[in-house]
């Protein structure tokens, strides 16, 4: 008799995966420093391990280690502030360039929101955005909630659990009797 098995993603097949990281967090300097630092140290404390760009020594080319770490990553949250995305038109862009190799390496991306983050208005701003990037106004996100952050981390862990952490896969082996 041959039977299904489920089973739960663990740490160990999360490394077996070849994933040094299970989160990049793309964030504008400006306006998203301080909150990509907390995101980092919350989602640590649940044993969540994150790549923040300005806490890696860099050797070597800084954009080529960038885009080596975003594909060493299993997610990629990008912590929307208002005005993240005005910039994102210029092709030199930091967030864009990352946010675009993201979507060429296929990532899971977790869009995180502030409060008061709002999508361009503007039809010339909205025309120079890469297409990928117009997509954002409509991809589900988490509302970031500085009274509920334990709330919000659990929605970002949640939002790749769905990808990353539950898989249904084939087992077979015969039932002995």
């Amino acid at each position: 008799m041959l039977y299904w098995k489920c089973g739960a993603l663990s740490k160990s097949a999360e490394m077996e995966d070849g994933m040094k990281y299970d989160a990049f967090i793309s964030y504008r300097r400006k306006t998203g420093f301080l909150m990509a630092q907390v995101l980092r140290e919350l989602l640590k404390e649940k044993g969540v391990r994150c790549f923040l760009d300005l806490e890696q020594e860099h050797s070597g080319q800084f954009d080529e280690n960038l885009f080596v770490a975003i594909q060493e990553s299993a997610n990629f949250i990008l912590v929307l502030t208002n005005g993240t995305l005005e910039r994102c038109v210029n092709e030199d862009d930091w967030v864009r360039r990352e946010y675009l190799e993201a979507v060429r390496l296929n990532k899971n991306i977790i869009p995180v929101r502030y409060p008061d983050f709002t999508f361009p208005q503007e039809k010339e701003l909205i025309q120079q955005l890469p297409d990928c990037m117009k997509m954002l106004d409509t991809k589900q996100g988490v509302l970031l909630s500085q009274e509920y952050l334990p709330a919000t981390i659990e929605k970002i862990r949640e939002m790749w659990k769905s990808r990353f952490q539950i898989f249904y896969r084939p087992m077979l082996f015969s039932r002995r009797d």
